[in-house]
């Protein structure tokens, strides 16, 4: 296997344990510019690391994709037998003649398994816009660390890219 492949091997598997997402940045590439040993590199990336994970709140070695929430499942079934449990308890109630639907508990069935229909896309959607406030809220520190670490690094006396 090429280098290629290797690597475009290790982002499927890095997309795949994420859940699919993958917030990345490319390593910086730090260049001394006055002189500096690779020891005085060294101490320099550490020490700008460590301010830039105070600034930024982001730790890069630790970070982790954001848990995946389970998902919804269920409304729909739960939904019927809500309402076919209400539905038989309306056709125990009411005499034959008074009733508009011949069968009270397959209709009332019927509405809760919409209405439980309804819940269940109104909690998916509540998922995914908590999951897509996470990712951006990460997105934002991460970049707020690059930007901390290269003005670090630069102030140095590095070229960083």
């Amino acid at each position: 296997m090429n280098r290629a492949t290797i690597g475009g091997l290790a982002l499927a598997l890095v997309l795949h344990l994420s859940g699919g997402v993958a917030i990345a940045q490319a390593p910086a590439t730090v260049t001394p510019q006055q002189g500096q040993t690779a020891e005085q590199v060294a101490a320099d990336q550490a020490a700008c690391e460590s301010q830039a994970m105070a600034s930024s709140g982001y730790n890069p070695a630790t970070t982790a994709a954001a848990p995946q929430a389970a998902p919804v499942m269920g409304q729909r079934a739960r939904g019927a037998a809500r309402g076919a449990a209400a539905g038989a308890v309306r056709e125990q109630r009411t005499d034959s003649s008074e009733r508009e639907v011949d069968d009270l508990t397959e209709s009332a069935a019927r509405a809760g398994a919409v209405a439980g229909g309804m819940r269940q896309r109104g909690e998916r959607r509540e998922q995914r816009r908590h999951t897509q406030q996470a990712e951006a809220a990460t997105a934002s520190q991460q970049s707020a660390y690059f930007q901390a670490f290269g003005a670090c690094m630069t102030a140095k006396g590095y070229s960083v890219r």
